[in-house]
């Protein structure tokens, strides 16, 4: 359907070309990138007014969550959270490979790094913003925001930015609530 455009596709072309999925990004040369939904409704003023797309007006709307495979809240009746330590991890290879990945695309994102992961590995942390991709916070230890109260997540909260910004050595000003 897309192959057929004889000219670049506008934000009502994309969206109804996607039927209310994930929506599909096609930069200048023809380059798909994918960004999730929640792009679609910070622009959806401009789409109802038939406005078209260009790779300036969406920021960092690439974003990776950095957390190994046993930390998602699906997992957290099967996975203790005291067993993590002792678990092998997976997220510094699979977050270099998204990383390769990127930089082929010359494309550029947000990082939303648990805590965890950037206290155990800083090096992973310090690779994401060498290679010029915004660090954010994602929490400490994953913990959904509904189980917290206002006091647990300011802690969670500073726990996870001291430790991230001491590895990253910028400030972190994003924030993604886990299990969202």
């Amino acid at each position: 359907m897309l192959e057929n455009l004889e000219r670049s596709p506008s934000l009502s072309d994309l969206v109804a070309l996607t039927a209310g999925h994930e929506l599909v990004i096609l930069i200048e040369d023809w380059s798909v990138i994918t960004v999730c939904s929640c792009v679609r409704e910070q622009y959806a003023v401009s789409w109802r007014m038939g406005g078209s797309l260009s790779a300036n007006e969406i920021v960092n709307a690439l974003t990776v969550d950095v957390e190994d495979y046993f930390q998602v809240s699906a997992f957290e009746q099967a996975v203790s959270r005291s067993s993590w330590p002792s678990r092998q991890l997976r997220v510094e290879q699979n977050t270099r490979r998204i990383l390769d990945v990127f930089d082929e695309c010359g494309a550029r994102g947000t990082f939303f790094v648990l805590g965890w992961v950037a206290e155990r590995l800083p090096g992973l942390v310090k690779a994401i913003v060498s290679r010029g991709h915004e660090i954010a916070c994602h929490g400490y230890g994953h913990e959904r925001l509904t189980r917290l109260s206002p006091e647990e997540f300011r802690t969670d909260l500073q726990r996870a930015r001291s430790i991230i910004e001491a590895q990253a050595g910028c400030a972190v000003i994003g924030y993604r609530a886990p299990s969202f």
